[in-house]
């Protein structure tokens, strides 16, 4: 079954708007006391009173349990806004509630559809951030998310000991994940703190090792990453050659807040040679052996959201704002970080100049 065949006969049967993730997964920062169903809707406060009553609702919030209602009706919650973008680009867009729904039983998608929406459900995946110890400060990051935003210096955290974590796992069967999005000066730009020959350096370690299913490369698709983000594809696909198909696995997920850093506050025309580079890649790799369904629908839907979609979200978008901030924030940014926008994206300087 397609990934759009299990949109259509698998959830659509349920209601337009039905995604598991609202019953079964939830991510949960306990430095912050927040939490939400997945990476895309907004955080949300867990009530620590109702907590101490009932351990159950750290997941089960009185905002999840409206969400399911409204999904069980089909209506369509305002916090899920990311995937509603995605499904009104065509009927054959397949949106994120796909694979956030396709990775449990359907036997468990059926219990929970048919289930109350103020039961208390028992997870079956969970993404947790003891604290919000961290060694980059991403430039579309937060002080929420990471204590080198916080203290805002450079090179400040420790680094990853690959050694101990090698050791660690023998014996299970375990996934990995990391980030990154684009190459060279342009990921050390965009993911303050990043080296690239290290992270680089670090994944083909980790390949080498063997001792990991998969390791799954997230990508957060903003404005600056699409200058090379072709490349930085085209890399993860040699990995692939070397490792195999399933060594390696990527996803696009396309970046809404903070919304200057959107990759539609892009003035037209770049936004098309960015999509032009796109499809040639997609186009060189469709009928790869080495692509899985869900990293050609990304792609695709990716290249889609850049030609069709005008807005990131529905509070979005008072343009010139949008650009005085991406101007200021970057102003200050290079300022801080001892960066330089002009020398690392050569091609956006005319329009940066601009602004």
């Amino acid at each position: 079954m397609t990934d759009l065949e299990f949109k259509q006969q698998v959830l659509d049967t349920k209601s337009s708007s039905f995604c598991a993730a609202k019953w079964y997964n939830a991510t949960i920062w306990l430095g912050s006391g927040m939490t939400t169903s997945c990476h895309h809707p907004p955080a949300h406060l867990v009530n620590i009173d109702k907590v101490r009553a009932n351990p159950r609702l750290l997941h089960n919030t009185d905002q999840k349990k409206e969400d399911r209602r409204k999904m069980i009706a089909g209506e369509r919650p305002g916090g899920c806004e990311y995937c509603w973008k995605i499904e009104d680009m065509g009927s054959d867009a397949v949106s994120d509630r796909v694979y956030k729904s396709k990775i449990y039983p359907i036997e468990a998608l059926n219990e929970a559809f048919e289930t109350p929406a103020d039961a208390d459900v028992n997870l079956r995946t969970l993404e947790i951030a003891f604290d919000r110890t961290c060694q980059f400060a991403c430039s579309y990051c937060n002080p929420a998310f990471s204590s080198t935003w916080v203290r805002d210096i450079r090179n400040l955290g420790t680094a990853v000991d690959l050694d101990r974590l090698l050791d660690s796992i023998n014996g299970l069967e375990i996934d990995l994940y990391t980030s990154n999005e684009s190459v060279g000066l342009q990921a050390e730009y965009i993911r303050d703190g990043l080296v690239w020959d290290d992270w680089t350096n670090n994944v083909e370690r980790l390949l080498d090792s063997r001792k990991f299913r998969t390791i799954h490369i997230m990508n957060t698709i903003n404005a600056l990453c699409l200058y090379s983000l072709d490349q930085f594809l085209e890399c993860i696909m040699n990995w692939k050659r070397e490792h195999g198909r399933d060594a390696v696995s990527f996803t696009l997920n396309i970046l809404r807040f903070p919304s200057f850093q959107s990759p539609l506050v892009l003035p037209d025309e770049l936004r098309t040679v960015f999509r032009q580079r796109l499809e040639v890649w997609l186009d060189a790799w469709w009928d790869s052996e080495f692509l899985h369904e869900h990293e050609v629908n990304h792609v695709q839907r990716l290249i889609d959201y850049l030609d069709i979609v005008k807005t990131p979200h529905s509070e979005a978008f008072d343009r010139p704002r949008l650009l005085n901030d991406f101007k200021q924030f970057y102003t200050q940014y290079d300022q801080r970080r001892g960066k330089c926008f002009d020398l690392t994206f050569p091609a956006l300087k005319p329009w940066y100049d601009s602004l």
